[in-house]
């Protein structure tokens, strides 16, 4: 080996742990039981006020060094403290709900003790188990065991596919990178190895197996949806400078995905508004979706007519009853809602407008002068239809639909 054998071989592992006193023991067992002997444990406690401290010290392994925290600090902060107290020239990391195989620590020290102090870790694939995933696979490995380490600098530029867990690295190029970045609410990880190997420019070595094996806990942050997009955007503020347009397209499409499904923070929102280049294309996201439901919607209704015998959706949806429907947006879906309702006899008695002011024989009115007699208004619009049910709510009560929504109900 490229190293002098004894203490410059110590591997400080580094474990931050919080409530985990009913799951820790399996990942300590993990270390204790490496092929690999001269390693060192630091266990940084992020302040449980359940049995992890007890469970700890039940096991009673010289090698273990207990640190706990006076109060909550987050696991980057405790990595960080891990790492200022450890003797050793390599730092692991273990969360106290993954563990590894036997060997993993053996197989990564023969490999980065022989490479020069240009390469700043080497990583294997992970298994991650996740058994309350509805749809997808509840096992993944990342990175797959095909991937070739030259993609490494691009794959990190879109997203990550490090995990700590499976990372052993010099405690220098730790040091000199800044280590974990305790801003960060998600994401410490990409943000790190994403430093190392595209600001650096440190090289890095890959082990094309599974040594590593974690299970998503019901209450991982792993679940929480307002930190990922936080920190996605703290990423992209950091480090924007290093990344390409089509890199920023793709991160701002994964992270509209998100949005579409669990909501927008308004951390978030704030974020790209700051960032003029992400506003940009956030703007242009937002186009292209609404350009998507038009189509999507335009198809839908063609198709719902076609198998309809009154060759038409909106009988189906009003069904019986007298309605004083109001129209907002009266333009050409406006024009085509008017239309099918008007030739199979449904009467719309007010178009609802900002700037126009007639539309065939109805009553057009301003958005603040609705009358109370609507019994429900539809929205033709779909660019922004959210924000023009808010405002529309201020001055009426009554149930606004979309025609997304009629076209999808029926």
């Amino acid at each position: 080996m490229g190293d002098k054998e004894g203490n410059d071989l110590l591997i400080s592992v580094i474990m931050p742990t919080y409530n985990r006193g009913y799951i820790i023991e399996n990942a300590i067992q993990s270390v204790i039981g490496q092929t690999y002997s001269n390693w060192e444990l630091i266990i940084v406690d992020d302040a449980s006020a359940d049995n992890t401290e007890e469970v700890i010290k039940r096991i009673g392994e010289s090698r273990i060094i207990y640190i706990k925290n006076e109060e909550n600090r987050g696991a980057n902060y405790s990595r960080n403290r891990g790492c200022l107290a450890a003797k050793g020239k390599y730092l692991a990391f273990l969360d106290s709900d993954n563990y590894w195989t036997s060997n993993k620590l053996e197989k990564q020290i023969q490999v980065l003790a022989d490479r020069g102090d240009d390469v700043a870790f080497v990583f294997c694939s992970v298994e991650i188990s996740d058994e309350e995933k509805r749809d997808g696979e509840k096992r993944r490995v990342i990175p797959e065991l095909c991937f070739n380490i030259n993609d490494l600098r691009e794959r990190l530029r879109r997203n990550n596919i490090v995990d700590t867990n499976t990372v052993l690295m010099r405690k220098e190029a730790f040091e000199k990178v800044g280590g974990f970045d305790e801003e960060m609410p998600r994401l410490q990880d990409w943000e790190l190895f994403f430093r190392t190997t595209v600001e650096y420019q440190y090289s890095v070595e890959f082990i094309p197996e599974v040594m590593v094996y974690g299970a998503l806990q019901s209450n991982s942050i792993g679940r929480d949806n307002s930190r990922y997009q936080d920190a996605m955007m703290l990423f992209m503020e950091k480090h924007i400078n290093y990344l390409e347009s089509k890199d920023i397209i793709h991160f701002i499409w994964f992270l509209y995905r998100n949005v579409k499904r669990y909501g927008c923070s308004q951390k978030c929102l704030e974020s790209i508004h700051k960032i003029k280049c992400l506003e940009v294309a956030w703007e242009s996201m937002l186009q292209l979706d609404s350009q998507t439901k038009f189509y999507e919607t335009l198809f839908l209704w063609k198709e719902k007519m076609e198998n309809s015998n009154k060759r038409t959706i909106f009988g189906d949806f009003l069904k019986e009853g007298s309605f004083v429907i109001g129209l907002y947006g009266l333009g050409r879906w406006g024009e085509a809602i008017y239309r099918e309702m008007n030739n199979i006899g449904i009467k719309i008695s007010y178009g609802i407008d900002k700037q126009v002011k007639k539309f065939h024989e109805l009553i057009v009115v301003a958005p603040n002068e609705i009358p109370e007699d609507i019994d429900v208004i539809i929205v033709s619009v779909f660019q922004q239809y959210h924000d023009i049910a808010d405002a529309l709510s201020r001055y009426y009560k009554g149930k606004i639909i979309s025609i997304q929504d009629i076209v999808e109900a029926i």
